[in-house]
This record gives C-alpha cells, sequence and structure tokens, in this order.
C-alpha cells in the first residue's frame, strides 16, 4: 500500500494491517483519522476537521481536500466470510456495502458484492433493515441506525466487533465475552473508539415479507393515528402488532393524510414470485424528477437564480420528463409554470427559466398552501380518490426481505435529495407525542404559518426495537420506560431548499418536547444542533442527561484512543470531549 492519499484526499487500506499502519502514522504525525462509509451521515459527523468550514449536508461526495488530515475509503475492504454454516455466522469486512449503491463515490459497489446478496445466497439474511440498504456495514452500525420494528433489530444479529483503535492496536469484543461492556460501548461509537475492520453477524434463515400500503385520511385509516379513539387500535397499537413498519405523514394543510406501510414476515417457498413495492405509483417513469424540480423551485422562491445549477447538481434528465407527455394541467396553476421551466433548462435558456420563477414568485408564495395540496393529489392521492380496479384499496406487495424491507431503496440519492433529523421516544409516548405534534401545526395562526411549521415534505414515523448498545437512541437498561422500544419521527428537508434546516425548521422540534418535558435522543448520523461554535441552548447537558452511560463511554473512549486520533471537533463539541 502506498501511504498516500488518491486526488481527493482518501487512504485506501486493503486490510487490518494496513489499518493499523495509518493509524500509527496518524500518531506520529499528530493527524486526525477518520472513515467515510456511504456518506449518508451528515458530513460534519463523517470527516476529520475542517469540514465544519463547509456545509453539513447529506450525501456529500467528497471532503474539501485536506492532506493534513487523514480520511479513509474501505471499498478495498469488502470480504464477506462464511463462519459457521449451521449457526449463520458470517464475518463481514466494515466496507462492504449492505445492498448495492448507486451514489458510491468509490465506483465498487455492485449487487453481487453486497452484504445482502451474497448472504441470500447462502439461505441467509439479516434480522431487520432500514429504508435504504446503500450504507456501509460499519456505518450502519456505528451510527446505531436501524429500520422500523419493534420485534426484530440489526443490533441482535451483532456477534463481535473488530476494530483499530487509537494506538494502532486490533482488538475484538464479543457478545459472548465475561465483561460485554466494551462491547455494548463499540457497537455504536460514531467512529470515536477506533476504525471497524469487521463484524461478526449471526444470521437469520432467509425469508420472504408480504405486505401494504394505504393512501389514507386520518379518519379512513383504520388505527387511530393520535390514539384518542375507544373504538379503535392507535397508532402504537400498529407499531406493536405488525412485524415491520412505518408511517409516512403529509400534515399540510388541506393535504391531510397518511400512508401506512406495514408487512410481515412468511417462509421462502418454491415458486415464491416477488411483486415489488412501488414508492412512485403515480407517473413511476418521471416522478421522482418532477418531484425534484417542483421543489427546486418552491425551494428557492426567493433566489431563483439558484435552480438552473441545482437541477443540474442532481443530475435530473429533463428530456424523459419533456417526453413523457405528462398532463400538466393536474397541477393546476403550477403546471404552465413546470412545463415552460422543464423546456427552458432543457434549451439551456437559464435566463428564461430565472426570469419566469421570478415573475411567479409572488403568485407562488400566496398560494403554497394550495399548491401542496395539488402536488399531494397528483403524487400521493389518495386511495378513496382513485378511479378504476385500485379504487379504495391499498397497495399490496410481496418480495425477499432483504429486497422488500428496504422500501424506500428505489429511490434516488440524487434527484430526491434530503436532510433528516430523527427524534426517538419511548414507544409508550407514541400518542402524547403525535398529539402534541398535531396541536402545534393545528394552533398556527394561518395555512401559511401551518406550512412553515409542517415543512414541505413528508414526515416519516415509525418504531425501533430497545438496544443494550451504550449510545444507542433505543438503549435501555431493562427497567426504564425505553425497554419495550422507541417511536421515531422523522420530518424530511429537501436539499434543494435555500434555507438551513438545522437553524430554520429542525430546532422548533427540538425546542418544543424539550420545553415539554418529553424525553428524546436525536439519530447521531442525521441533523443535531450545532454546537460548534457555542451551545448557548444546553443542548449538550440535555442530550447527556438522556444517556445513563455517557460519561462511562467517554470515560471508555479515552482508554481507546488516548492521544485523540479520531475527535474532530465536531464531536469534540457533540459530546464535550476535553482537549489534550
Amino acid at each position: 500500500m502506498s501511504l498516500t492519499p488518491d486526488q481527493w484526499g482518501f487512504y485506501h487500506p486493503s486490510n487490518e494491517q494496513e489499518v493499523a499502519l495509518l493509524v500509527q502514522m496518524a500518531n506520529r504525525e499528530n493527524k486526525q483519522i477518520r472513515t467515510c462509509g456511504a456518506a449518508h451521515s451528515q458530513s460534519w459527523a463523517i470527516y476529520t476537521d475542517p469540514v465544519t468550514s463547509g456545509p453539513n449536508v447529506t450525501n456529500q461526495e467528497t471532503p474539501p481536500p485536506d492532506t493534513t488530515q487523514i480520511n479513509l475509503l474501505l471499498d478495498q475492504m469488502m470480504d464477506v466470510t462464511l463462519l459457521d454454516r449451521q449457526q449463520g455466522l458470517v464475518r463481514a469486512q466494515a466496507g462492504v456495502h449492505l445492498g448495492h449503491d448507486p451514489s458510491d463515490i468509490s465506483g465498487t459497489s455492485t449487487l453481487k458484492n453486497s452484504l445482502l446478496y451474497q448472504l441470500w445466497q447462502q439461505g441467509l439474511t439479516l434480522s431487520e433493515l432500514g429504508g435504504i440498504i446503500h450504507q456501509t456495514l460499519g456505518g450502519f452500525m456505528s451510527t446505531g441506525s436501524a429500520g422500523g420494528s419493534l420485534k426484530y433489530s440489526f443490533q441482535d444479529n451483532i456477534q463481535a466487533i473488530r476494530l483499530v483503535n487509537g494506538l494502532g492496536e486490533l482488538v475484538e469484543f464479543r457478545r459472548d465475552d465475561e465483561n460485554t461492556e466494551a462491547f455494548f460501548a463499540a457497537m455504536v461509537s460514531m467512529g470515536l473508539f477506533g476504525i471497524v475492520v469487521s463484524v461478526d453477524l449471526l444470521c437469520e434463515p432467509a425469508f420472504n415479507i408480504v405486505g401494504q400500503e394505504a393512501t389514507v385520511t386520518y379518519q379512513e385509516s383504520q388505527f387511530d393515528f393520535f390514539g384518542e379513539s375507544a373504538d379503535k387500535p392507535s397508532l402504537e397499537d400498529f407499531m406493536r402488532d405488525v412485524d415491520y413498519g412505518r408511517v409516512n405523514w403529509w400534515p399540510q394543510p388541506g393535504a391531510e393524510r397518511i400512508l401506512p406501510w406495514q408487512a410481515q414476515r412468511i417462509p421462502c417457498i418454491t415458486g415464491f414470485t416477488p411483486r415489488p413495492y412501488q414508492e412512485f405509483t403515480n407517473y413511476p417513469a418521471v416522478a421522482e424528477p418532477v418531484i425534484s424540480i417542483i421543489y427546486a423551485i418552491l425551494g428557492n422562491l426567493d433566489t431563483p437564480e439558484l435552480i438552473p445549477a441545482k437541477v443540474h447538481q442532481a443530475g435530473l434528465d429533463l428530456q424523459k420528463v419533456a417526453d413523457n407527455l405528462i398532463d400538466f394541467s393536474q397541477f393546476g396553476i403550477l403546471g404552465p409554470i413546470i412545463r415552460d421551466a422543464v423546456n427552458q433548462l432543457l434549451a439551456e435558456e437559464f435566463d428564461k427559466a430565472i426570469a419566469l420563477i421570478q415573475q411567479h414568485a409572488p403568485m407562488l408564495k400566496a398560494n403554497l398552501p394550495d399548491v401542496m395540496q395539488i402536488i399531494l393529489n397528483v403524487f400521493q392521492s389518495l386511495d378513496s380518490s382513485k378511479d378504476g380496479m385500485d379504487k379504495g384499496t391499498p397497495q399490496v406487495f410481496q418480495h425477499h426481505a432483504p429486497w422488500g424491507l428496504p422500501m424506500d431503496n428505489q429511490a434516488s440519492d440524487e434527484l430526491l435529495d434530503i436532510e433528516f433529523s430523527e427524534l426517538w421516544f419511548p414507544i409508550g409516548r407514541t400518542n402524547q407525542v403525535m398529539q402534541i405534534l398535531r396541536d402545534y401545526f393545528d394552533e398556527a395562526s394561518d395555512a401559511h404559518e401551518k406550512l412553515k411549521r409542517t415543512g414541505l415534505f413528508t414526515i416519516e414515523v415509525y418504531m425501533a426495537k430497545a438496544c443494550q448498545a451504550w449510545m444507542s437512541m433505543g438503549y435501555t437498561d431493562g427497567e426504564d420506560e425505553w425497554s419495550e422500544g422507541a417511536f421515531r419521527f422523522e420530518p424530511l428537508w429537501f436539499v434543494d431548499f435555500s434555507e438551513d434546516p438545522q437553524r430554520e425548521f429542525y430546532p422548533q422540534f427540538w425546542r418544543l418536547f424539550r420545553d415539554k418535558g418529553i424525553p428524546f435522543r436525536l439519530h447521531w448520523g442525521k441533523m443535531l444542533p450545532d454546537v460548534t461554535q457555542n451551545d448557548t441552548e444546553g443542548w449538550v447537558e440535555y442530550f447527556r442527561s438522556q444517556y445513563p452511560k455517557w460519561d462511562a463511554f467517554l470515560a471508555m473512549r479515552r482508554k481507546m484512543d488516548p492521544h485523540q486520533r479520531f475527535v474532530s471537533h465536531y464531536w469534540r463539541t457533540q459530546l464535550n470531549i476535553g482537549e489534550l
């Protein structure tokens, strides 16, 4: 291995020994060292300094070129080895992607070298998966990521973790160790214990899933979304009952609807024919690019000069949109604007496109609640409003588990580039949290203020099984109110909006629940309060109070990394890690 970075500043070790050499080099040269997986976390959470001087975004292709620090890509460490077929025990290197990552910045990810594909060839799979499977194994584990289930957990599959610590030593932590403290401390460590090089997984026999998704009003739903009915089960009941589930919530004024997605396990049988879930049932060929154009316009009404560049960065196939003969009359007042903007951008008449948006911006602002309702009626129409054979019926699907459970995997990271902040609550707080959110939205002074509170995109609500990992958002000691699992609230933000959601959107939710005394934790790989300059609102101390093992984690972190090789300014301030 040449101990030199590539043109983007990444090192590419091919084995554990080379990782150790790089950590030892970091010690000799007094440098930070961190690892990039699939770049699905916030950029500040991934890279070494001085990334805090750049945007804190997801899916950032590369860190700023900087050879003064050491950033790794483990794209040469993607092997999967079957250790015990009878038990289903597998050792996978940390750089392997769960599934194919079409946005992989190294260009090495394929379906056949993915973890789930290789497991499936052995008749094995993981217990539970997130909404996408683009992530690397090491990144998915180290941020505490999870799918939607109170019954099954990816963390339960983890049996051993091998990493190179801050001294350049290879260490291993096992679930069956006599003292399991280090194992559960290292499971969710945000790269602060060392460079994870491999994970041993106790897999399950392969299984299939069958499920359905409906698009319904609150009243049409088979469960009471806000948990107040004596005649219907509650959202919490729904989450406890299904094997896997999530709900997409559109609370915008005039559009109030939900999309409950649920699936159950079924055995693998000969002759099984998949019927894949369709995330975009209306205009499936062009829904994503059209939605991307619409949100690029609506999110930049005050800065239309940014729209051509944002469309270009998303890699939109404008010709595909133009050729599919969408009936733009469905979009009402927005229709002619989208049509003309697409044609002008396609012809590279950027000045005309900008002038077009400037001309119509006041009207779109004035009618934004109505515009949102129109958009949702086109792309997320209620089942009860549909014509034809599918009227009033949910979408039914069945699939092999690795490709059916990640229901959002077909969405493009480029066309629908989304920011996240994910709040975790004890599952017993579900109905209380939903009522607080509904009231907060409904207390808005008018439709425009409500839209400002809800945002222009969807909100996901789902669940996660309780976990013993110390810094997992679902951590429990078995005796607290987290012991039955977590309820998760995730408002999504479209990247192409001009505002900074870390300052102008997400704080309203963080403050709302803290002020009401509702305990919550935030996903470590997603958007957190920005405390990199100061912490005037006391967020670090608040989150310290939510993690019983916080101080023990930091004490063990000091032993694992005494010279703070893995500590960037971002993590120093988020966890209040003192200077050496």
